[in-house]
């Protein structure tokens, strides 16, 4: 099976300060976030998000080429998901659908 594939751009004026997020919301097997070719995260499908803390990649993630491959989710795979994360797959017999991409930040709350 084939990746899906998207280039991220994120803004170059992103405050490092804030410790952002880069916040995934998909439907597929794995996902898989590279830098320059190099495997720097993947996650493999629940229904939850895939976080990626972007400080860490500073200052290279502003000007490599960050990609995000996700590999379909078979009807048939044999995994465990809870009810709540199985997609619909309607007649298809594998899904993979990048529902959003988000930078959030982290919020520390003080003593």
């Amino acid at each position: 099976m084939n990746a899906a594939v998207w280039k991220i751009t994120l803004p170059p004026k992103l405050d490092l300060n804030l410790h952002p997020i880069l916040r995934i919301r998909y439907i597929g097997d794995v996902a898989r976030l590279t830098l320059d070719g190099k495997l720097i995260a993947d996650n493999f499908y629940s229904g939850r998000e895939f976080d990626l803390g972007l400080q860490r990649y500073a200052p290279e993630i502003f000007t490599s080429d960050l990609r995000l491959e996700i590999l379909p989710l078979r009807r048939n795979a044999p995994i465990f998901l809870e009810p709540k994360a199985r997609p619909d797959f309607g007649t298809n017999e594998s899904l993979v659908k990048l529902q959003s991409a988000a930078i959030v930040n982290q919020v520390e709350f003080g003593n």
